[in-house]
C-alpha cells in the first residue's frame, strides 16, 4: 500500500525540502488518516495542493484539524493538455463508473448532460444531489489513480447550458454512430497541436438531429469510435482514453516532459 494521499483546499506556505507543513484537513480526510490508515507521529503522507503540487510531508503527531509535519519532498503541478467531458446522462449509477474512468484516465472536467431523449429525469435538488455525489467518486478515484488533481464535476446541465462551454476549448468533438465521419486521432491530428480538447457524448437514446444542428453550428467536429454501436457510458470511456493517448502521445513525440501513470489493482 502506497503513501496516503490527501488532497486539501489551502496551499501551504512550504516551498524547500524541509520547510515546515501545515495545513487544515477536512473531515474525511482526518477520519480516513486517523481511523482507516492509523496514522502516527513519523508516518509519511502526500498532500496536493490546489495547484497540483505534491508534497511529502513526515507527520509531526496523528492527523486532526491540521495536518502538521516537514516536506520531504516537493514535486511541481505536472501541466498537460486540458480535457473535458460532456457526457450524456444515462440511468441508475451508470455514471458513476464513467467518472471513475474519465479520473483515472486523466481528465480535467466533466459534465453530466440532459439531453431530449435522456432517460433520467431529474429535479432541481436531485441534480445537486446527484452532482456532490459524482463529486466524491471523482475524488475517491483521484486518490486510487495518485493523481495531483481531481477534475471538476458540475451538477448536470441541459445542453443549452453546456453549448456555450464549448467555446473554452480549443477543439470540440462530437460523436456519432456514423461509421463515416472521422477518427478521433485523424480529426485531431487535423487540428494541428490541441491544447484542450472537449468530448460530446450522447445519451442513451442518442442525439436529437436539432441537437446535432446546434453542436456542429458550435463548431463541434463529429467523429467515430468504430464500426460498433456503444453504450453511452462505453462511449465516454473510450473516447477519454482515445483523446487522452492521442494528446499525451504528441506531447511526448515533440520533446515535452511528462510522467507516467501507474497501474494499479
Amino acid at each position: 500500500m502506497g503513501l496516503l494521499r490527501l488532497f486539501v483546499e489551502e496551499e501551504s506556505s512550504a516551498r524547500l525540502v524541509g520547510d515546515r507543513v501545515e495545513v487544515p484537513l477536512d473531515p474525511v480526510s482526518i477520519h480516513h488518516a486517523h481511523r482507516v490508515r492509523r496514522l502516527s507521529p513519523g508516518a509519511a503522507v502526500e498532500v496536493v495542493e490546489p495547484s497540483g503540487r505534491v508534497l511529502t510531508v513526515t507527520l509531526d503527531s496523528a492527523p486532526s484539524a491540521v495536518l502538521t509535519g516537514v516536506a520531504i519532498s516537493i514535486a511541481e503541478p505536472r501541466r498537460g493538455p486540458k480535457i473535458a467531458l460532456f457526457q450524456g446522462m444515462p440511468k441508475g449509477d451508470k455514471l458513476d463508473l464513467v467518472v471513475a474512468k474519465a479520473t483515472e484516465i486523466g481528465i480535467d472536467s466533466i459534465v453530466p448532460v440532459i439531453f431530449e431523449r435522456s432517460v433520467v429525469e431529474l429535479s432541481a435538488p436531485k441534480r445537486v444531489a446527484r452532482g456532490e455525489r459524482l463529486r466524491r467518486v471523482a475524488l475517491a478515484a483521484a486518490k486510487q489513480s495518485r493523481r495531483d488533481s481531481v477534475p471538476t464535476v458540475t451538477d448536470p446541465i441541459e445542453l443549452a447550458e453546456a453549448i456555450p462551454m464549448l467555446a473554452e476549448y480549443d477543439t470540440a468533438l462530437l460523436g456519432l454512430e456514423d461509421g463515416l465521419v472521422t477518427r478521433i486521432e485523424s480529426a485531431l491530428a487535423s487540428e494541428g497541436r490541441c491544447d484542450s480538447v472537449a468530448i460530446v457524448i450522447g445519451p442513451e437514446g442518442g442525439f436529437a438531429d436539432r441537437e446535432i444542428d446546434h453542436l456542429l453550428a458550435a463548431g463541434a467536429v463529429p467523429v467515430t469510435l468504430g464500426p460498433n454501436i456503444l453504450r453511452t457510458e462505453t462511449a465516454g470511456i473510450v473516447a477519454s482514453a482515445l483523446v487522452a493517448y492521442h494528446l499525451w502521445g504528441r506531447r511526448l513525440s515533440v520533446g515535452d516532459s511528462a510522467e507516467g501513470g501507474n497501474v494499479s489493482g
